[in-house]
């Protein structure tokens, strides 16, 4: 039996409501740099590798940690998150104001629709998640992974062997991820067997160990 940790990056400025920004260069909130701080100091002292998405709100929450523990970044570009809309469509406009395209795109629930020159489909990012299953099947006992909430809410899905191809499989994965526990920079336990069988689960403890440290 393997196991690893997976981080969700620390809160974002778009997750504080910010102003678009293009995908990967969306950073850390002064709240989600301490996050990122805190749950360094919660993590393994000793982590065989530390793995990260390429995006800069990963890869700052990731930092503080391989800092610590002197083990160098290693980016994995298969974990970045999911890039549904096309920034240049949202062009200053703030979380509020994105909110009503996101959820209409949800609705909608085409799994071949490209919102944009630069976004992919959510075909192409059921692609990408599995190919990224497939990744922390092969990576060392005891790695830390940090990436993104909708990437590892679809990972979620896809390990209890959920369907993501159809437009109904669209919708019940949306209502499915908005009831699993997502938090920034919480940390989640993943098993993974000889047979290949992965199991995802939140792990509380660090959770509310960061909470009660902000």
């Amino acid at each position: 039996m393997k196991h690893l940790l997976f981080i969700r990056h620390g809160e974002s400025v778009a997750n504080a409501g910010g102003i678009t920004l293009p995908h990967a260069d969306i950073p850390l909130s002064e709240r989600g740099r301490r996050e990122a701080s805190i749950v360094a100091g919660l993590l393994p002292a000793s982590p065989s590798r530390i793995y990260c998405s390429p995006f800069l709100r990963a890869m700052s929450t990731a930092e503080p940690y391989s800092q610590r523990t002197g083990v160098p970044l290693t980016v994995l570009d298969e974990l970045q998150e999911f890039s549904a809309i096309d920034p240049a469509l949202l062009e200053g406009m703030s979380g509020a104001q994105r909110r009503p395209i996101a959820d209409a795109y949800w609705a909608d629930a085409d799994p071949g629709r490209r919102m944009g020159a630069n976004a992919e489909t959510f075909a192409e990012f059921h692609a990408r998640v599995r190919l990224g299953i497939d990744t922390l099947r092969m990576i060392e006992d005891g790695s830390v992974v940090f990436g993104h909430g909708i990437w590892l809410g679809l990972a979620y899905w896809m390990t209890e062997r959920n369907m993501a191809s159809t437009p109904d499989d669209m919708r019940a994965f949306r209502v499915y991820q908005s009831g699993i526990p997502l938090p920034n920079c919480g940390c989640h336990r993943v098993s993974l067997d000889e047979g290949g069988a992965v199991r995802i689960r939140f792990d509380a403890d660090t959770h509310r160990r960061t909470l009660e440290a902000l």
